[in-house]
């Protein structure tokens, strides 16, 4: 009986993996140490060759006041746009698009809110072991975008991998804590136009 359950759970996620999306919407996430309580980090807007992330920390001069970061990436013509909202105004550089260290897919299949995934981890040969000891992700077979093969923020933190964007984000430091990042709400949508519109924005000089 056992195997029979195991058979047919197997069976499927496989029929369910076929069942791919391309994403276009806002993915909210939220930051944690793994055991401890949530907080929001960050939300991506996702368009077919853009990424619009918006990042949420303490303001340098009050760090009482959260200020919101705007980070404009377009690959379709390789450039990146820092948005600054107080000012309106933008600054233009190249992409910074660089892994940090290379995922391996360990080719086993988890559900995260029903949602098939793939087990991604680092290769532990590539890792720089005096700033962690391991980083697992995992990576949806259902959300894809055809687009962008690959995206980190900041080279550290993976966004898309293999066209699949990455549900969960966990990193084993070296004292044993465990930071994560992950995927609390995804909201599809049509199109997401107005979100890369800089028309109200002026380029910094």
């Amino acid at each position: 009986m056992k195997l029979l359950i195991t058979s047919l759970f197997v069976l499927a996620i496989t029929q369910f993996s076929f069942a791919q999306k391309e994403f276009i919407g806002i993915t909210k996430y939220k930051m944690a140490m793994v055991g401890g309580p949530d907080e929001d980090s960050m939300e991506v807007v996702f368009d077919k060759t853009r990424l619009l992330v918006k990042l949420y920390a303490p303001s340098r001069e009050n760090p009482k006041i959260i200020e919101e970061m705007l980070f404009l990436n377009d690959f379709a013509t390789n450039k990146l746009y820092m948005i600054n909202k107080a000012s309106k105004n933008y600054k233009v550089d190249g992409l910074l698009n660089v892994a940090g260290y290379p995922f391996i897919n360990t080719n086993k299949i988890m559900l995260v809110k029903g949602d098939v995934c793939l087990h991604y981890k680092a290769d532990s040969t590539l890792i720089d072991e005096s700033k962690m000891k391991a980083a697992d992700c995992l990576v949806s077979k259902t959300y894809i975008n055809k687009n962008i093969k690959n995206f980190w923020l900041l080279g550290f933190q993976p966004i898309i991998i293999d066209d699949k964007i990455v549900m969960d984000f966990i990193v084993t430091e070296n004292d044993g804590s465990k930071p994560r990042v992950y995927i609390s709400d995804m909201i599809a949508m049509k199109n997401v136009d107005a979100y890369f519109d800089l028309s109200a924005y002026k380029e910094k000089e």
